[in-house]
């Protein structure tokens, strides 16, 4: 387990092999929001590994996995992060502990074209509620927005057909959204983390590709953002 699990996921260029590291835990914080429990940050390496060529094609599907035909792979590596609730008092060592209980544990991604569809049942309350004045869908936009940067190193927004739109978002040089300037065919993303072992979910409509594993979205930069906190 400490070299990593393989798996054989789904992505829009089809079957690929990915590795997938044991989850770290990071650190143990108060939450943001709950006086009543504290929060772990987690953190896990994600490796796709993309064939060079395909054992397969629109019409003929291969018998054998993907990783038994030996094809020389390009990896893409991202680090997925994720933030869980724990009891009060918990330390790195007792979530360790815990977590290693559960060794196909995962932290997915959630990719959507609207951003309604990547946020928890709790988050879209919050946006939506009295009780949280400084966040509502726009800032959940700006946090989920999915951004990477292009050949010249400028980050903009990317569509789900896999066209940069540079004049859609205005980021900082980090990659971090500030403002959405357009928000027609903009794609939006979040992470989930579950006790077993659980494939990225995607509900885009016109899905080409994510060049990159972990694309940058500019809520996992966020600190203390409901974003990412667990309500």
């Amino acid at each position: 387990m400490e070299k990593g699990t393989q798996r054989e996921i789904k992505t829009s260029r089809g079957m690929i092999s990915a590795t997938y590291s044991p989850i770290e835990v990071v650190a143990v914080r108060e939450h943001a929001f709950r006086k009543d429990v504290d929060q772990a940050e987690l953190r896990q390496t994600v490796t796709r590994h993309y064939p060079g060529a395909r054992p397969y094609n629109s019409n003929t599907q291969a018998i054998f996995e993907i990783s038994e035909f030996g094809f020389e792979s390009q990896d893409h590596e991202g680090v997925r992060v994720a933030w869980i609730n724990v009891p009060k008092g918990k330390t790195v060592q007792d979530i360790e502990k815990q977590l290693a209980k559960y060794p196909d544990a995962t932290i997915y991604r959630i990719l959507a074209d609207d951003v309604k569809l990547v946020l928890s049942e709790e988050q879209l309350f919050a946006a939506k509620s009295s009780d949280f004045p400084d966040y509502d869908l726009n800032k959940a936009m700006l946090n989920h927005v999915v951004i990477q940067f292009d050949d010249n190193g400028v980050p903009c927004a990317i569509s789900s057909a896999g066209e940069f739109m540079e004049d859609a978002v205005l980021a900082d040089e980090n990659g971090k959204a500030l403002e959405i300037l357009k928000e027609d065919k903009l794609q939006y993303i979040s992470k989930g983390f579950n006790l077993t072992w659980c494939d990225d979910v995607d509900l885009r409509e016109a899905v080409e590709r994510i060049s990159s594993e972990e694309p940058v979205a500019s809520a996992e930069a966020v600190e203390g953002d409901p974003a990412k906190q667990t309500v």
